[in-house]
């Protein structure tokens, strides 16, 4: 009876951390598709951090998506569907919003925006039409929420919110004049107390004033903000720690060989491994994206890797599960589990692995020099 109910302990205790640890993972194989796990600006993530998942098939012979691209929430409602070919953004799109209506719809030539974009409100009236050329924009309609026309010629006052600033979630309002289709003299944008403004002259930006900064060039005030969808960036090296805690000391984060410097330690190793196994193989060109998770015992487990090269994928898995010398991170002091993503390239013969990043975009404290 005694080793009947230690049989059944250890196997809850393994369901369970089997469970937590597809917590941990950063993307999921399914057949040939692909779920990628991003957070609320379009970067990869773990999944019990994510805001949404990627759904999408990768080319055989190159690191670009093929065919139908789909992003949706966690609890599975579609958020956008695009096309690609060559590499690049071709095709329709759509956007929604959380209650299922169209945010938007439109066309990509080449990975630019192409043709007439409709946007619509929540409510599902639409709210302006802006015809896209090669990399020019002309704003033709605009509309209020209740479906009044504030213009339909090109030439009137334009007033909304977006997003401004890469890789943001703030929303702003910004506000000025349309004239033929383009941006003309002032616009503001406001909120929280603090406005930008911004000179324009028949769609030319000529210089603006945020808080103080003076600048001639990248404006702030664009027509249609940030899109976290068009940004998606899965070329990482980071960790997470399971609780996601965002303030940490330098001593407290992950290390390799005594150093939380992982780009100065593990990623030489990395590379010199891939190019040993590229001069006994003759091999030049594959990606691969690598993840496993740092136990608090230390321990690497949940070892995973997807290439367009399945010896290159079998041999990550294998080398990873033979490295030592990880240390945990430690927030607040206690050991965590961390799950680590490495996102390679190998291009004519050459490893290419990115900076390492912990925990993304975390405040760390005590900025005292790292090992």
């Amino acid at each position: 009876m005694k080793y009947l109910i230690a049989i059944l302990l250890l196997f809850s205790a393994n369901q369970l951390f089997s469970q937590k640890a597809a917590e941990l993972e950063f993307f999921r194989l399914s057949n040939d598709t692909v779920f990628l796990y991003l957070d609320n600006v379009g970067d990869i993530t773990m999944k019990s951090n994510a805001e949404l998942f990627r759904k999408a098939r990768f080319e055989k012979t190159s690191f670009n998506y093929e065919s139908k691209v789909e992003d949706y929430t966690m609890d599975n409602k579609i958020m956008y569907t695009s096309f690609y070919s060559n590499g690049n953004l071709n095709g329709n799109v759509t956007k929604y919003y959380p209650n299922g209506q169209v945010n938007y719809t439109g066309n990509f030539k080449n990975s630019l925006r192409d043709s007439t974009w409709l946007f619509y409100y929540p409510n599902g009236n639409k709210e302006k039409a802006v015809v896209y050329h090669e990399d020019t924009s002309y704003l033709k309609e605009f509309y209020a929420k209740n479906g009044k026309i504030n213009f339909s010629d090109g030439n009137g006052e334009y007033k909304c919110s977006i997003i401004s600033g890469y890789k943001q979630t703030v929303s702003y309002i910004i506000s000025g004049d349309i004239k033929n289709g383009k941006f003309d003299g002032k616009w503001t944008r406001s909120g929280y107390g603090r406005i930008t403004v911004e000179y324009f002259e028949n769609g030319k930006f000529i210089k603006g004033n945020s808080y103080g900064d003076i600048y001639i060039t990248n404006p702030r005030i664009t027509l249609t903000g940030f899109d976290l969808h068009e940004n998606v960036d899965i070329y990482k090296f980071r960790a997470i720690p399971s609780s996601n805690i965002r303030a940490f000391t330098f001593e407290q984060m992950l290390k390799y060989k005594n150093s939380n410097k992982l780009s100065s330690t593990l990623t030489p190793e990395i590379s010199s491994h891939l190019m040993e196994l590229n001069n006994r193989n003759n091999l030049f060109n594959y990606w691969c994206i690598v993840q496993f998770i740092v136990t608090k015992q230390n321990q690497l487990v949940n070892i995973d890797a997807l290439s367009n090269n399945v010896q290159v994928s079998n041999d990550m898995k294998h080398y990873i599960s033979t490295l030592s010398g990880f240390e945990t991170a430690k927030p607040e002091g206690i050991a965590e589990d961390c799950a680590v993503y490495i996102c390679i390239f190998c291009e004519n013969g050459q490893v290419i692995i990115p900076d390492y990043d912990f925990n993304g975009r975390a405040d760390i404290m005590n900025l005292l020099p790292g090992n």
